[in-house]
Parts: structure tokens; C-alpha cells; sequence
């Protein structure tokens, strides 16, 4: 399952690599891991492992969006759609 759009420069800069001043190092590498596992998804059930990714549909304003975990504070949000995932952004969820 690609990912087919990024809504925000951050996700798509540590997906291409890219030093993201306002993130560390380390949460770059660990960010990174999560849209790759998007991309190399067959089905959204296969991104409910590990179970630390928590993958849960929100709700709301939010309520066609999707997100994993990176750590406690920030996630991997994402809608899903016809097999593929659009509008990837990298959020700090508190």
C-alpha cells in the first residue's frame, strides 16, 4: 500500500530523509520506521502489529483518519483509502 500525499513538510521531509531542525535525531529514526511500515502494508489490519503501533480511527474532524504510534507523544495520522494512504502527517498528539 503506497503512500500516495503527505500533509505536512515534516512527514514528508523524514520520509525523504531530510534533517528536520525541529525534531530530534533520534525521533527522526524512530518516525521514520512508521511510514515505511504504511508503505509496506498489504492491509490496514497489518499495521495492528507490533501492538505498540496502537492503531486506532479517530473521531471528530478527524473521523476519516487513522493513526500510529511513535511514542507516547507523537503519531503517524493518515487517511486510508482504496488500499492506499494519503494526507501522512507527523503530529504531536498532546
Amino acid at each position: 500500500m503506497p503512500i500516495r500525499s503527505f500533509k505536512d513538510k515534516r512527514a514528508e521531509a523524514i520520509w525523504n530523509l531530510e534533517q528536520v531542525k525541529s525534531v530530534s535525531t533520534d525521533l527522526q529514526r524512530q518516525a521514520l520506521k512508521k511510514p515505511r511500515m504504511l508503505n509496506n502494508s498489504k492491509t490496514l489490519n497489518d499495521l495492528k502489529i507490533p501492538p505498540s503501533n496502537h492503531l486506532e480511527k479517530l473521531l471528530g474532524d478527524r473521523k476519516n483518519f487513522y493513526s500510529i504510534r511513535v511514542n507516547i507523544q507523537w503519531r503517524i495520522v493518515f487517511k486510508f483509502d482504496d488500499g492506499d494512504f494519503y494526507d501522512v502527517e507527523f503530529i504531536d498528539y498532546h
